[in-house]
């Protein structure tokens, strides 16, 4: 390591403390109130269809995690399959971005490094969801999830957070939303609960803007382009682009299914 000559070290000491400072601003000043609407319906899981609340969890000693509801839900488009689900809402957006599969039973076997970015489509809205998909107990495993900041879906929420910096340095922290679902499949119907889990996040992302609205925008929204997907697991290359696809429902036998998006 180079030393530092003493000539310069006033210098050093100043760009450090200018790093620093935004850093120390958003500790002293904390979360902003809390933007949603009525934050104490998002514990409501009813209005999603199929949802059943498991557990509220009281108190999680998680860094600024204020909300983890748990729960299970059959979707009523997918033959009744049963599956789990976590909305988990932290002022510190870490605890939800870095290790998100952190909240779902025997997380140890779900590793987010292994997740993949697809956009699903339903409504004629996109939705950015991050998808791992692992075996286990000879079954196939699908958790997906997505974040929502500032009151809009954001596929990087690192990106969204730099994206409104400023804002949070004047008025403080914005929390962060972690929709996530998890349910296991049949090798020949993994399509048929991706579709389910894919399902439940839509209508969940619709239920949290219902009660919380659309947010300011200063955060990094969905785009018309699909932003580039990061290394799934370090076997996709750097030039491949997330799918896009297209969730649908077949209206005479009810079942669930994905079309690829022309």
């Amino acid at each position: 390591m180079t030393p530092v000559s003493p000539r310069y070290l006033p210098h050093v000491v100043a760009l450090l403390a200018l790093a620093l400072a935004p850093v120390f601003a958003l500790q002293v000043r904390g979360p902003r109130p809390d933007p949603c609407a009525d934050p104490e319906a998002l514990r409501d899981v009813a209005p999603i269809p199929g949802s059943v609340l498991v557990e509220e969890h009281e108190a999680p000693e998680l860094e600024g995690v204020f909300q983890w509801t748990e729960g299970g839900f059959a979707d009523p488009d997918s033959g009744g399959r049963r599956m789990a689900f976590h909305v988990v809402r932290s002022t510190d957006p870490r605890t939800v971005y870095e290790y998100p599969t952190s909240f779902v039973a025997e997380y140890n076997e779900v590793e987010p490094y292994r997740a993949s970015l697809e956009w699903i489509q339903r409504d004629g809205e996109r939705l950015p969801v991050w998808w791992v998909r692992v075996r286990s107990l000879g079954l196939e495993r699908v958790v997906a999830y997505t974040f929502v900041f500032d009151g809009r879906p954001v596929a990087h929420p690192v990106r969204a957070q730099l994206a409104s910096a400023v804002p949070q340095l004047l008025e403080g922290r914005l929390p962060m939303t972690l929709l996530l679902a998890d349910g296991y499949a049949a090798r020949n119907d993994r399509e048929g609960v991706e579709a389910a889990v894919a399902s439940w996040l839509a209508r969940a992302w619709r239920r949290h803007r219902e009660v919380c609205g659309s947010g300011s925008g200063s955060a990094a929204s969905v785009s018309a382009t699909a932003p580039r997907a990061p290394f799934a697991g370090g076997n996709a290359p750097p030039s491949s682009a997330p799918r896009d696809r297209r969730y649908q429902s077949d209206t005479r036998t009810g079942r669930a299914y994905f079309s690829h998006a022309s």
